[in-house]
């Protein structure tokens, strides 16, 4: 569930230039709300031979055990000490685990098994043993109740299991995700860096104009006994763009919400007028803004942002247009809905 761990092994596997990897990890829950991790590579017979063979290579066959994995081969098993993490830590990258729910995207950008991983694995094993008895789960196999084992199944989207509790959750769950730290329907000059979405369960998924967004950082807390709250973070600017953007926002339980933020990084555009010219009598000004205007002031004065003062057809069809009279020199300050401002200021003979 940790990148870092697959990043490990399968640098391990590359150090010794096998044309797969097989990898095999294993996660218990314990009662303290912290979870046993460990994890190792399988050999086959053939490569521990190809090994021993090679010149300058010693194998020490006193750290490798022979184990029959969930393919029903034998492999010889270099096994990692056991390490004792944090709830918490074990739900980073997008993963949730707790004593009743775990669900682990495999998703491309979703924080699953990355590409370049899935290059250089042949076969992985993963095992989850939860708090209580599991009820439901897409494992290959389930073992003495608790313990469900996954193999490596990249054409599934995600691994899952559930305790009784954990599927109650679920069903009863029916609030979609939040977004925080912005507005629905907010304009903003730049991409927005503090956008997140937290859900009373988990958020499973976010995707930002039709595009898999990635968690920068998952924060996850338990509220009570059993539930969680996770945040997802937008990957930086990438997937933004100028004008509108929309977020589709999913948990575990599939209920959906949608979110739109707009970035507007262009001031507003006036046209027949130029600033600190003079004109005779009067000058009429025409205004108009990438996305949306939000505040339009002649002389200190707010003017009206309606259909009154829209030009319906012509040169200058899409923009507000408006009169000015006042003899002498007149200050036109144009504010859009992401705060872009634009000041003209102009002269009426006397």
């Amino acid at each position: 569930m940790k990148r870092k761990m697959y990043g490990l092994l399968v640098l391990t596997c590359m150090m010794f230039v096998l044309s797969g990897c097989r990898m095999y990890m294993e996660y218990v829950v314990n009662d303290n709300n912290t979870v046993t991790t460990q994890s190792a590579i399988a050999y086959s017979p053939e490569e521990i031979t190809a090994l021993q063979a090679t010149e300058g290579t010693t194998v020490d066959m006193s750290k490798l055990t022979l184990k029959t994995l969930e393919d029903g081969k034998q492999y010889y098993v270099a096994q990692e000490e056991a390490e004792t993490i944090t709830l918490e830590s074990a739900s980073e990258d997008g993963a949730l685990l707790t004593k009743d729910i775990f669900f682990y995207p495999l998703d491309a950008g979703q924080g699953g098994v990355e590409a370049e991983f899935a290059e250089a694995i042949e076969y992985l094993q993963m095992s989850v043993s939860l708090g209580e008895d599991i009820v439901d789960s897409n494992a290959n196999v389930m073992q003495e109740g608790k313990k469900a084992v996954f193999s490596t199944d990249l054409s599934a989207n995600c691994w899952y299991a559930y305790t009784q509790k954990g599927k109650d959750l679920v069903l009863a769950d029916k609030k979609a995700p939040v977004m925080k730290g912005s507005k629905n329907n907010g304009y903003y000059k730049k991409v927005p860096t503090n956008i997140t979405f937290a859900d009373d369960i988990f958020v499973k998924k976010v995707v930002l104009n039709g595009k898999a967004v990635s968690p920068v950082i998952t924060k996850y807390k338990v509220k009570g006994k059993t539930t969680t709250n996770t945040s997802w973070y937008a990957d930086g600017k990438s997937a933004f763009k100028s004008g509108k953007n929309v977020f589709k926002v999913t948990d575990l339980s599939d209920n959906t919400a949608t979110y739109t933020v707009y970035i507007d990084t262009k001031t507003p555009t006036v046209k027949g007028v130029k600033n600190n010219k003079t004109y005779k009598n009067k000058a009429t000004v025409y205004i108009k803004d990438n996305l949306k205007l939000s505040k339009i002031t002649i002389n200190g004065k707010k003017q009206t942002i309606s259909n009154k003062q829209l030009v319906k057809k012509g040169k200058y069809k899409g923009y507000y247009k408006y009169t000015v009279k006042k003899k002498g020199t007149n200050k036109i300050v144009v504010t859009d809905k992401a705060g872009n401002k634009k000041t003209i200021t102009i002269n009426i003979m006397k």
